[in-house]
C-alpha cells in the first residue's frame, strides 16, 4: 500500500505528492498507482516510484499485439507480451518477455 506519509519518507517530489493525493486521498495498492501515473501521462512519477519501491513477483501477461505510441506501460512485476507492443515507453521491475518486437 502506498501511501502519502510513505512518499514522503521515500523523498517524493511535492508535484508528486500532491497528485498522489488528489487520486488516491486514502492511500492506493502499488501496482494500482503505477497504472494511473501511466494514464496521466506521468511515466517520470511511475518510474520514480518503481526505482524507490521496486520489483514485485506479479505477471502481467497481454495475448494480443499492443499498438498504442501513446502508451506507456510502468508494471512492478514481469510482463509477458506474447505478440510483442509498439508503446511509447514500456517499464518492468521484473522483467519483459516478448514473443515478438518491441
Amino acid at each position: 500500500m502506498i501511501t502519502l506519509r510513505y512518499l514522503r519518507e521515500i523523498g517524493a517530489c511535492a508535484e508528486g505528492r500532491s497528485a498522489f493525493e488528489k487520486a488516491f486521498p486514502g492511500g492506493g495498492e502499488y501496482q494500482t498507482v503505477l497504472d494511473k501515473c501511466t494514464e496521466e501521462g506521468r511515466m517520470d512519477f511511475a518510474s520514480w516510484l518503481l526505482q524507490k519501491v521496486g520489483p514485485t513477483d506479479d505477471v502481467r501477461t497481454y495475448e494480443d499485439q499492443i499498438d498504442d505510441e501513446n502508451m506507456s506501460i510502468c508494471f512492478a512485476g514481469t510482463l509477458i507480451l506474447k505478440k510483442g507492443a509498439k508503446v511509447k515507453c514500456i517499464e518492468a521491475g521484473g522483467g519483459i518477455k516478448a514473443g515478438a518486437g518491441i
